[in-house]
C-alpha cells in the first residue's frame, strides 16, 4: 500500500492528536482519580480521532500507523501513570480497527460503529496482558480487581458477578459505539467544510 506525502501528513496529525489526549485529558483524569471508567473517557475521545483520520487516509494499515504515532506520543507523557501499559492497549486498539474495518468495509457507519465499540471494549480485558506481561500479576488477581472495582463503581454486591462483568462491558461498548458513530459524522462534516466530497473518503449518510 502506498501512501502519499499528504496521507502520511494526516496520520501524524491525528496521531498526535491521539496521543495529546492521552497526556493531557487523559492524566488530568488519572490525576482526579474519582472519575468512573475513566479509561473508558479517554479511550473513547483518542478513538474517535483515530477514526476521523481514517476518514482522511482511507487506506488499509492508516488507522494502525495512527496509533503508532499516538504511542509514541505517549512516550513523552510526563507523568508517573504506567505508559508502557498504555501503549499496549493504544497498540492494541488500532489493530482492532483495523480488522473490523477490512472485515466490515470503511465507508459504512457500522463499521465505524463497531469498530469504536471493541476498541474501547478492550479496556476491559487489557489489564489481563498488561498485568500479566508487566507486573507478572496472576488471571485471578487481575479478575478480582476488575470485580471490586466495578461493583463499587456501580453500586453493586460483588456476588452479582455476571451482572457487574456484563454492565461494565456494556457501558464500554455503548461509548465506544457513540465515539464511533460521532466519529463518522464528524469526519464528514469536517471534509465537507473542506470541499473534499469528490473524494471517496467523505462518508454518505447511511
Amino acid at each position: 500500500m502506498t501512501y502519499k506525502v499528504r496521507d502520511l501528513v494526516y496520520i501524524g496529525i491525528f496521531g498526535a492528536l491521539w496521543g495529546v489526549i492521552e497526556i493531557t485529558f487523559g492524566d488530568l483524569l488519572h490525576a482526579i482519580g474519582s472519575v468512573p471508567f475513566t479509561g473508558s473517557i479517554v479511550d473513547t475521545f483518542g478513538i474517535a480521532v483515530a477514526l476521523v483520520g481514517r476518514l482522511f487516509v482511507p487506506r488499509r494499515g492508516a488507522t494502525l500507523m495512527t496509533g503508532v504515532v499516538a504511542l509514541l506520543i505517549k512516550m513523552l507523557s510526563p507523568s508517573g501513570q504506567a505508559i508502557l501499559s498504555v501503549m499496549i492497549a493504544i497498540l492494541a486498539q488500532s489493530l482492532l480497527v483495523e480488522l473490523v474495518l477490512l472485515a466490515l468495509g470503511q465507508r459504512r457507519r457500522i463499521g465505524f460503529v463497531l469498530a469504536g465499540a471493541l476498541a474501547v471494549a478492550w479496556n476491559m480485558f487489557h489489564p489481563f496482558v498488561s498485568g500479566a506481561l508487566i507486573y507478572g500479576r496472576q488471571m485471578l488477581e487481575v479478575y478480582q480487581s476488575i470485580l471490586e472495582r466495578g461493583a463499587d463503581t456501580l453500586g453493586l454486591d460483588e456476588s452479582l458477578v455476571w451482572l457487574v462483568l456484563g454492565l461494565l462491558l456494556l457501558i464500554r461498548l455503548v461509548m465506544g459505539a457513540i465515539g464511533g458513530w460521532t466519529a463518522w459524522d464528524l469526519g464528514g462534516l469536517v471534509q465537507r467544510r473542506m470541499g473534499r466530497t469528490e473524494e471517496l473518503s467523505v462518508p454518505s449518510a447511511e
